[in-house]
């Protein structure tokens, strides 16, 4: 798909570990199966889902390699279910959601989500941070992963990027843009 984050510039020395396979590009991948089911939404599955691949930061970069990471999911659907979408990102409720999502899924410990002013772009920007034990008896360190809605058309992309540390505004702004460009061509 050409609408998933490739490798920019502002990353042109890290490190790919994907893309993952056709065989986990499945309607059910999308994380919006997720949300749908959590939120008492009957949209449905998309009709085409892709993953792209997972960038890694390389060593040095944050606190150890792979410690910064940029990955994507694209859908394409129905015009009913991107009318869902968007009225999905909007609700109230759509927080308290991502959050019950998170705390059951693969996060050690609590995790805490939070809505975000979105990137010029973006529909919605969703953040979560959580704790997580760095292999030493020093203090846990602090997670985050920021997802990024950016929908135009029949088309929905979910950005994610992870860190160890808070990640930098302007990572988050160039996968946002690379995205949102890819999908301003394409109409």
């Amino acid at each position: 798909m050409d609408f998933v984050y490739t490798q920019g510039l502002e990353i042109a020395t890290w490190a790919t570990a994907g893309p993952t396979s056709d065989s986990d590009a499945g309607p059910t991948s999308s994380p919006w199966s997720d949300i749908d089911r959590c939120m008492g939404q009957t949209a449905g599955g998309a009709s085409v889902v892709a993953a792209g691949p997972t960038l890694l930061a390389p060593e040095g970069v944050n606190i150890g390699e792979g410690a910064i990471q940029v990955s994507s999911t694209v859908a394409i659907t129905t015009s009913a279910q991107s009318a869902a979408r968007a009225q999905e990102l909007r609700d109230s409720r759509l927080p308290g959601c991502l959050d019950k999502l998170a705390s059951g899924s693969d996060f050690p410990g609590k995790t805490t989500a939070r809505r975000l002013t979105a990137p010029e772009g973006a529909a919605a920007q969703f953040g979560f941070s959580f704790p997580i034990p760095d292999g030493t008896s020093g203090p846990e360190l602090t997670a985050y992963e920021d997802m990024i809605f950016i929908l135009r058309g029949r088309v929905e992309v979910v950005a994610v990027v992870f860190s160890i540390e808070k990640p930098d505004e302007d990572m988050i702004w160039a996968v946002t843009d690379q995205i949102a460009a890819k999908l301003r061509e394409q109409q």
